[in-house]
């Protein structure tokens, strides 16, 4: 799809005049090949413009003619949060950075942008070997890995608590991290906690989180949860000894493996005699 016919739909669909500045003022960092996918904007383009490309995203800064933006590779998560009734707030977490854009009130723009911008970055988590990122944590088939500690996939569990205290505290090298929140967070007080404890072979965490990120919580919880079962289920069981194995030099065991072969009519009973006089004749 050509630049500019992707920029000027977006145009035709967005309300007034400073809206349709700031999506052309966005062109000049689009690179060659890349266009738009999707554009949300809050309190008329006033709270920023956020704007999903095939590689990335780009946020037009508030009051200021300059643009910052990331890679889908760069991203952890794109989440909506809802302020009120009649107001949203999209939040992109990058690895390094979080932005967000406040006050949006068109829906479908929001839906679309938010989907198009998940898709590509499930796409680019597939691409480098990653299952799942959040909040700082990242789950590959290898491993879990953060800040806060790491350990092996195999073994590892992810629980999410909302309440006044952490019930499920980890077991092993323990650490609450506060201050996890993002960016732009509403200006409505929320008294509520949200805890997100993981816990596996040689290690153990839990971090607080802003209580509306619970359904991304919740969803990311469950996903290294499932990636974990399935690497439990594709690795081998621990062989178990059943016993001493048995000693095929000594001439009784010969002889005992002998009659289970002729009781099973797998040796005639003239080549069990010749067998059993040969064994008989070393004792």
């Amino acid at each position: 799809m050509p630049v500019r016919d992707d920029i000027e739909w977006l145009k035709a669909h967005s309300e007034g005049a400073a809206i349709r500045g700031r999506l052309d003022a966005l062109t000049q960092y689009l690179r060659e090949g890349e266009y738009g996918r999707g554009a949300v904007w809050g309190k008329h383009g006033k709270l920023g413009i956020l704007l999903a490309t095939n590689r990335g995203v780009l946020f037009s800064v508030p009051r200021s003619s300059e643009a910052v933006g990331a890679e889908y590779d760069a991203i952890e998560t794109i989440e909506v949060q809802e302020v009120n009734a009649r107001s949203l707030t999209v939040h992109v977490f990058a690895t390094t950075f979080d932005l967000a854009v406040e006050g949006i009130n068109d829906f479908q723009d929001l839906k679309r942008t938010v989907a198009a911008a998940s898709e590509s970055v499930e796409q680019a988590n597939a691409a480098a070997g990653r299952l799942a990122r959040f909040a700082g944590i990242t789950v590959s088939s290898s491993g879990v890995t953060s800040a806060f500690g790491a350990g092996p996939l195999l073994g590892a569990r992810a629980d999410v608590e909302t309440g006044g205290t952490l019930t499920r505290r980890p077991r092993i090298g323990a650490v609450l991290v506060f201050g996890v929140l993002g960016l732009a967070a509403s200006k409505t007080v929320d008294q509520r906690e949200l805890y997100l404890s993981v816990e596996g072979q040689g290690f153990g965490f839990a971090i607080q989180l802003l209580p509306w990120r619970v359904a991304a919580a919740r969803s990311f919880a469950s996903r290294l949860n499932g990636a974990q079962a399935e690497a439990a289920a594709r690795a081998p069981a621990a062989a178990q000894p059943l016993g001493p194995a048995p000693n095929l030099d000594d001439p009784f065991e010969q002889l005992r493996k002998l009659g289970e072969l002729r009781d099973a009519d797998l040796i005639s009973t003239e080549q069990f005699e010749t067998k059993q006089a040969e064994i008989l004749s070393r004792i």
